[in-house]
């Protein structure tokens, strides 16, 4: 017993379990646990004998020493009455009986925070995953529609150049020999004559149509700039006399499809008319941007477009002024025809001013 007198001073081996151990340079420290009572191990520091070793808190250990369970002159620290020293005589009076349990306070501590840490990075992974799945499904919807739309425009537009064209090619040729078959200076000849270019700019209308399908199938993500320099290039006939030019102010804006497909047709109808009307040299268009949109102007200096023969164009069987008109309405924006234009003492400048369109989904 550890309260037992005749302890006192002897020489005595006590079995418990280490709290703590402290080293100094006087000398080192060990704490033992035995029941409800703590023994204080004292080791003198010395070159000859060594140090305690490094033990894990929790280890039983078995130490041999002198043991004091009272005040005495062997030791300084122990003058308070029931506190139990044992002085050691060297590391080799130190005896591991068995190692530390694995399941400490501390290591269950350091478990638990683990597995909280775990679970909340799991739920931030698996938010974050559900998020890009949806992100990915939103794509995959889209990219499915746009291409069963892009398929049906190429179906239309080949049933369109199967049938639709060549109806009205039969029937501006049906047009032209009854015309032919008429007295010139009669009645039904200006009918006929007048029917005849109606049937003539359908079909030109449908052309266009097709054209629109199949280039919306084929272009996309590319800079209006392109596809305006593309699209005029192509249809500019080798024979042409006169000159074309093409300013892009503007080079990497990439506009909605419903939006350029507009746009290139109102381009491509101006710059048909000023070559088969205006009897110009030059053709000049421009593409540019602004604050608050963009403008797109095609000119020449051409003989001009008097304002009663703008008024009466339509009436007349010319109906891509008209046509061009509601293509700017559709767009939201403002056609402009200005004979002579501001920068020109001759010729004609059809302007469209649109606003920024927004972005297609």
């Amino acid at each position: 017993q550890l309260e037992d007198d005749a302890a006192h001073g002897r020489l005595s081996s006590i079995d418990g379990t280490l709290v703590e151990m402290f080293s100094s340079p006087v000398g080192d420290l060990a704490i033992l646990q035995i029941g409800s009572e703590l023994v204080f191990a004292h080791l003198t520091a010395s070159l000859d004998i060594g140090r305690f070793p490094k033990l894990e808190k929790g280890s039983r250990i078995m130490l041999t020493g002198v043991f004091l369970n009272r005040p005495s002159p062997a030791l300084a620290a122990a003058d308070a009455q029931g506190s139990y020293h044992l002085l050691v005589r060297s590391p080799a009076d130190l005896r591991v009986v068995s190692a530390p349990p694995f399941w400490s306070t501390r290591r269950l501590v350091m478990l638990l925070a683990a597995l909280v840490a775990t679970a909340a990075l799991a739920g931030i992974w698996g938010l974050a995953l559900r998020r890009k799945v949806g992100k990915q499904e939103i794509i995959i919807r889209k990219t499915v529609a746009r291409q069963v739309i892009e398929e049906e425009r190429v179906r239309i537009a080949r049933e369109w150049h199967d049938s639709f064209e060549q109806h009205f090619a039969g029937l501006t040729m049906l047009l032209d020999a009854t015309a032919a078959a008429v007295p010139a200076d009669s009645q039904a000849s200006g009918m006929l004559e007048r029917a005849a270019k109606m049937a003539d700019h359908s079909r030109s209308e449908a052309r266009q149509a097709i054209w629109d399908l199949r280039a919306s199938a084929l272009k996309s993500h590319v800079p209006f700039a392109t596809e305006l320099e593309e699209a005029l290039l192509q249809s500019w006939p080798e024979e042409a006399e006169c000159q074309l030019r093409i300013h892009c102010r503007e080079q990497t804006e990439i506009l909605p499809r419903s939006v350029s497909l507009h746009l290139l047709r109102i381009a491509q109808e101006a710059v048909t008319n000023a070559l088969k009307h205006a009897r110009c040299a030059n053709i000049k268009v421009t593409w540019e941007a602004s604050p608050s949109g963009f403008t797109l102007t095609v000119s020449d200096d051409g003989t001009g477009l008097p304002q009663e023969t703008n008024d009466q164009a339509s009436q007349d069987g010319h109906f891509g002024l008209l046509g061009m008109r509601e293509r700017a309405l559709r767009l939201h924006g403002v056609l402009e025809i200005l004979s002579p234009p501001p920068d020109g003492v001759a010729g004609t400048a059809i302007r469209i001013i649109i606003p920024k369109p927004s972005r297609e989904p």
